[in-house]
Order: C-alpha cells, then structure tokens, then sequence
C-alpha cells in the first residue's frame, strides 16, 4: 500500500507500507514495514511525516503486532520525525549484499 498526502494538485508526501516478505526475514507475519518514506522539500517542517505515520498505525493497529521502519543513522531529519510519531529504536538492521535481505541485530 501507499499512503500519500496531497496539497492540491502536488503530493507533498509518500509512505510505503510492506507486509513480512523474504527481504524483511525478522518479521512475523502480523507485521509491518513502513517505507521508503519521502516529504517533497517545500512541504518539509510542517509536521506531515510523523502525521502520516501515526495515522498508518491508527488504521492498522488493530491487526498488525509490530511496525517497523528502517532508516539510515546518519538520516537525523527523518529519525527526528519517527520518534514525534512514537517510534522507538529496537535496533540495527544490516543488508546482505548477496541475498539483498535484511538481518536485525538487537
């Protein structure tokens, strides 16, 4: 699924929201990733970001055991607005450059 945010005729943000696959082996089956997520830069600071995500976990909440997100450390804009939105960092996931999955390490 995507969930977009839209400011007229201009989409000023996009979220992509995966179920378990075999690129994300650490999930369970009840469970969600959410991105790649992106704020076009005239929408930025508005608060859209951590709006968004609250509101993926609202709608699906009620059927889904855990979320996830994976962001780049060195991406602090986009860390800053996962915590607004009640994230918390569990740990740190690492890609295999051959199977191209996703390992998390607590």
């Amino acid at each position: 699924q995507i969930y977009y945010v839209q400011s007229g005729n201009a989409i000023a943000h996009t979220s992509y929201v995966i179920p378990r696959c075999i690129k994300f082996p650490f999930m369970d089956k009840a469970d969600l990733e959410i991105g790649p997520c992106y704020t076009y830069a005239q929408f930025r600071g508005l608060g859209i970001y951590p709006k968004v995500l609250k509101e993926i976990c609202r709608r699906k909440g009620s059927i889904v055991a855990s979320f996830y997100m994976i962001v780049d450390e060195k991406n602090l804009p986009s860390i800053k607005g996962i915590e607004k939105a009640g994230f918390v960092r569990c740990g740190s996931v690492y890609k295999s450059k051959f199977t191209k999955r996703y390992k998390l390490v607590h």
